[in-house]
């Protein structure tokens, strides 16, 4: 038996329903979200009037602390850290001799797990893109280096 197969039209439908382009959804923010696996967000109002395209009934108070300032160059040159498919931070691995050094820089707290889960997946990343150095994972907050801390 041979599989069935799509044709354009129909693989172009199922497309725009897996992204919910072809009727509202009825889910919430983070729902959405995980299900897309994030939005494109640099200029401030896309996630806005892309949430309002794809849910029934967004209000944009619902996407709230949600949203944070992006990075110099829009994120494109530094790493994105995700938190339950939320845009938390970003990061940079650096190399010096024999120390893999990766600095995460976050836009809120971490809970203890989520800083448990950045500093495991941390020590995982430099193990691979910086073999036999000696890892190190540091995990600031935004605020704390405003603040000269």
């Amino acid at each position: 038996m041979t599989p069935a197969t799509l044709s354009t039209k129909a693989l172009n439908r199922a497309t725009l329903a897996r992204q919910f382009l072809l009727e509202r959804a009825r889910t919430t923010v983070l729902a959405a979200l995980e299900h897309l696996a994030g939005m494109q967000a640099q200029a401030p109002d896309a996630p806005y009037v892309g949430l309002w395209t794809r849910l029934a009934g967004f209000r944009p108070e619902e996407l709230g602390k949600r949203t944070v300032p992006l990075p110099p160059g829009n994120g494109a040159a530094q790493g994105t850290l995700l938190v339950d498919g939320l845009f938390a931070g970003t990061w940079r691995a650096t190399r010096r001799d024999s120390r893999a050094e990766l600095t995460v820089t976050t836009f809120s707290r971490l809970t203890k797990p989520d800083a448990s889960a950045v500093t495991s997946e941390g020590t995982d990343l430099l193990a691979f893109i910086a073999p036999g150095g000696k890892p190190g994972v540091v995990v600031r907050h935004e605020k704390d280096l405003r603040n000269g801390s």
